[in-house]
Protein backbone atom coordinates (compact mmCIF):
# COMPACT_ATOMS: atom_id res chain seq x y z
CA UNK A 1 0.00 0.00 0.00
CA UNK A 2 1.38 3.02 -0.77
CA UNK A 3 -1.45 6.12 -0.97
CA UNK A 4 -5.04 6.15 -0.56
CA UNK A 5 -7.06 4.51 1.66
CA UNK A 6 -8.14 1.01 2.05
CA UNK A 7 -11.04 -0.26 5.58
CA UNK A 8 -11.20 -3.73 5.75
CA UNK A 9 -13.53 -5.62 8.03
CA UNK A 10 -13.82 -9.62 9.06
CA UNK A 11 -17.15 -9.85 11.42
CA UNK A 12 -17.61 -13.75 10.09
CA UNK A 13 -14.94 -16.59 11.09
CA UNK A 14 -12.70 -18.61 8.60
CA UNK A 15 -12.45 -22.17 9.37
CA UNK A 16 -8.56 -23.50 8.25
CA UNK A 17 -9.74 -27.31 8.60
CA UNK A 18 -7.38 -27.37 11.81
CA UNK A 19 -9.41 -28.21 15.26
CA UNK A 20 -8.27 -25.72 16.88
CA UNK A 21 -11.65 -22.99 16.15
CA UNK A 22 -12.45 -21.17 14.00
CA UNK A 23 -10.13 -17.47 13.08
CA UNK A 24 -12.00 -14.08 11.94
CA UNK A 25 -8.98 -11.55 9.84
CA UNK A 26 -9.42 -7.82 9.22
CA UNK A 27 -7.14 -8.32 6.56
CA UNK A 28 -4.93 -11.47 5.79
CA UNK A 29 -2.01 -11.04 3.78
CA UNK A 30 -0.20 -14.37 2.85
CA UNK A 31 3.07 -13.33 1.50
CA UNK A 32 5.22 -10.22 2.36
CA UNK A 33 3.36 -6.76 3.24
CA UNK A 34 5.06 -3.30 2.95
CA UNK A 35 2.88 -0.37 3.77
CA UNK A 36 4.98 3.29 2.63
CA UNK A 37 1.93 5.38 1.96
CA UNK A 38 -1.86 5.90 2.54
CA UNK A 39 -3.93 5.02 5.60
CA UNK A 40 -5.08 1.32 6.21
CA UNK A 41 -7.91 0.71 8.84
CA UNK A 42 -8.82 -2.90 9.51
CA UNK A 43 -10.74 -4.64 12.29
CA UNK A 44 -11.64 -8.13 13.06
CA UNK A 45 -14.44 -9.03 15.83
CA UNK A 46 -14.59 -12.36 17.08
CA UNK A 47 -18.44 -13.07 16.62
CA UNK A 48 -18.87 -16.30 18.07
CA UNK A 49 -17.18 -18.89 20.66
CA UNK A 50 -15.90 -21.09 18.00
CA UNK A 51 -13.59 -18.61 16.92
CA UNK A 52 -9.99 -18.98 18.23
CA UNK A 53 -7.83 -16.75 16.67
CA UNK A 54 -8.61 -12.72 15.47
CA UNK A 55 -6.38 -10.45 13.50
CA UNK A 56 -6.55 -6.86 12.64
CA UNK A 57 -3.94 -7.40 10.37
CA UNK A 58 -2.10 -10.78 9.85
CA UNK A 59 1.12 -11.65 7.69
CA UNK A 60 2.46 -15.01 6.82
CA UNK A 61 5.02 -13.76 4.52
CA UNK A 62 9.05 -15.04 4.53
CA UNK A 63 10.10 -11.35 5.23
CA UNK A 64 6.78 -10.30 7.24
CA UNK A 65 5.33 -6.82 7.79
CA UNK A 66 7.65 -3.24 6.58
CA UNK A 67 5.92 0.33 7.65
CA UNK A 68 7.78 2.89 6.57
CA UNK A 69 5.22 5.62 5.99
CA UNK A 70 1.10 6.41 6.35
CA UNK A 71 -1.28 5.40 8.85
CA UNK A 72 -2.06 1.83 9.73
CA UNK A 73 -5.08 1.06 12.30
CA UNK A 74 -5.58 -2.29 13.06
CA UNK A 75 -8.25 -3.74 15.69
CA UNK A 76 -9.01 -7.34 17.30
CA UNK A 77 -12.39 -6.98 18.82
CA UNK A 78 -14.79 -9.31 20.79
CA UNK A 79 -15.14 -11.17 24.09
CA UNK A 80 -13.35 -14.51 21.99
CA UNK A 81 -10.27 -16.35 21.04
CA UNK A 82 -6.61 -14.72 21.50
CA UNK A 83 -7.39 -11.41 19.77
CA UNK A 84 -4.36 -9.62 18.27
CA UNK A 85 -3.75 -6.29 16.16
CA UNK A 86 -1.10 -6.59 14.04
CA UNK A 87 0.26 -10.35 14.10
CA UNK A 88 3.16 -10.86 11.55
CA UNK A 89 4.29 -13.81 11.61
CA UNK A 90 8.30 -13.31 10.17
CA UNK A 91 8.52 -10.28 12.19
CA UNK A 92 8.02 -6.62 11.69
CA UNK A 93 10.39 -3.69 10.57
CA UNK A 94 8.41 -0.11 11.70
CA UNK A 95 10.71 2.76 10.17
CA UNK A 96 7.90 5.63 9.90
CA UNK A 97 4.22 6.31 9.54
CA UNK A 98 1.82 6.13 12.73
CA UNK A 99 0.82 2.72 13.57
CA UNK A 100 -2.14 2.02 16.30
CA UNK A 101 -2.69 -1.80 17.44
CA UNK A 102 -5.10 -2.99 19.95
CA UNK A 103 -6.30 -6.73 20.58
CA UNK A 104 -7.08 -8.72 24.02
CA UNK A 105 -4.19 -10.62 23.86
CA UNK A 106 -1.51 -8.42 22.29
CA UNK A 107 -1.11 -5.19 20.54
CA UNK A 108 1.60 -6.20 18.54
CA UNK A 109 2.57 -9.80 17.76
CA UNK A 110 5.47 -11.69 16.02
CA UNK A 111 5.97 -15.57 16.93
CA UNK A 112 8.38 -17.21 14.62
CA UNK A 113 11.27 -18.88 16.74
CA UNK A 114 13.91 -17.79 13.58
CA UNK A 115 12.41 -14.53 12.40
CA UNK A 116 10.44 -12.99 14.94
CA UNK A 117 11.78 -9.75 15.67
CA UNK A 118 10.17 -6.56 15.95
CA UNK A 119 12.32 -3.53 14.86
CA UNK A 120 11.33 -0.04 15.29
CA UNK A 121 13.66 2.62 13.65
CA UNK A 122 10.92 5.39 13.26
CA UNK A 123 7.54 6.37 13.45
CA UNK A 124 4.61 6.49 15.97
CA UNK A 125 3.64 3.32 17.81
CA UNK A 126 0.91 3.14 19.99
CA UNK A 127 0.37 -0.94 20.51
CA UNK A 128 -2.06 -1.89 23.40
CA UNK A 129 -3.64 -4.78 24.75
CA UNK A 130 -7.02 -4.65 26.54
CA UNK A 131 -7.34 -8.37 28.78
CA UNK A 132 -5.96 -9.17 31.53
CA UNK A 133 -2.38 -10.76 31.10
CA UNK A 134 -2.00 -9.49 27.90
CA UNK A 135 1.04 -7.81 25.82
CA UNK A 136 1.07 -4.34 24.59
CA UNK A 137 4.03 -5.79 22.18
CA UNK A 138 4.66 -9.30 22.16
CA UNK A 139 7.97 -10.65 20.10
CA UNK A 140 9.06 -13.80 20.09
CA UNK A 141 12.61 -13.50 20.02
CA UNK A 142 13.41 -9.60 19.72
CA UNK A 143 12.42 -6.25 19.99
CA UNK A 144 14.62 -3.63 18.69
CA UNK A 145 13.88 -0.05 19.11
CA UNK A 146 16.73 2.40 17.44
CA UNK A 147 14.11 5.09 16.85
CA UNK A 148 10.61 7.06 16.57
CA UNK A 149 8.00 7.39 20.13
CA UNK A 150 6.45 4.20 21.02
CA UNK A 151 3.74 3.86 23.54
CA UNK A 152 2.86 0.50 24.72
CA UNK A 153 -0.39 -0.86 27.18
CA UNK A 154 -1.38 -3.86 29.01
CA UNK A 155 -4.70 -2.01 30.08
CA UNK A 156 -5.24 -4.79 32.83
CA UNK A 157 -3.78 -6.79 35.44
CA UNK A 158 -0.76 -9.42 34.82
CA UNK A 159 0.42 -7.60 31.57
CA UNK A 160 3.37 -6.25 29.73
CA UNK A 161 3.91 -3.17 27.98
CA UNK A 162 6.59 -4.62 25.86
CA UNK A 163 7.78 -8.42 26.30
CA UNK A 164 10.49 -10.25 24.37
CA UNK A 165 10.32 -14.50 24.71
CA UNK A 166 13.78 -15.66 24.05
CA UNK A 167 13.01 -19.26 24.67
Amino acid sequence: ISGGEVTATGTGSYSDGFPEGDMAYGCYIYGDCTISGGKLTTTAHAASSSITTVCGIYVFGINGLTISGGEVIASATGEYGSRLGIDSFEGAIISGGTVTATGGLAGIFTHSASKGELIIEGGVVNATSVDENGYGIYARTKVIINDGTVTATAAEAGGYGVYADYS
